[in-house]
């Protein structure tokens, strides 16, 4: 009796544990900490829009973990597309903290693809963002995740997970 109880147990903590997943677009892949929610519309240009999400809010915290794909007719310019309008930010109540341009590779072909990780901070709210951008050609590339006391490495595990493959 006991042991089919521990089972039973075992067995509802194994349905209801959260199951990271890696998110897989066309040339990229993020891990995310869990299943996501994915939503499709259209960009400025109308074409796909792409964004995967997992979302939890707590009594005291929230979780909020993203991935966003967007593509465009015209090649994107690198120094355009990860430069940071701080004024647009400021309107909006957002306050840039940290920003780093970085390269990532693309494992197949060793190609450098430009990236910029960007930290902010919420005015009002003082909640803090976690963001890596990415410039692949014609498409645009953003993962963002909600920094909370409880999720650093889980923040740090979505950001530093960006792989391109071609």
């Amino acid at each position: 009796m006991k042991r089919s109880v521990v089972a039973l147990v075992l067995l509802f903590a194994a349905c209801n544990s959260k199951k990271p997943q890696f998110v897989v677009g066309d040339n990229f892949s993020v891990w995310l900490p869990e299943a996501t929610t994915k939503t499709t519309s259209t960009n400025d240009e109308g074409l796909p829009e792409t964004n995967w999400e997992v979302k939890h809010t707590g009594l005291t915290t929230a979780e909020f973990y993203s991935v966003k794909l967007s593509c465009y007719h015209e090649v994107l310019n690198p120094n355009d597309e990860l430069q940071s309008n701080e004024a647009l930010l400021a309107l909006n109540g957002i306050k840039s903290i940290e920003q780093r341009r970085f390269d990532i590779v693309a494992k197949e072909t060793g190609r450098s693809v430009p990236a910029l990780f960007a930290v902010t901070r919420e005015t009002a709210t003082g909640n803090v963002l976690n963001n890596v951008h990415v410039v692949d050609g014609h498409c645009l590339i953003t993962v963002g995740a909600r920094l909370n006391n409880d999720n650093a490495g889980t923040v740090a595990r979505v950001v530093s997970s960006v792989t391109i493959f071609k």
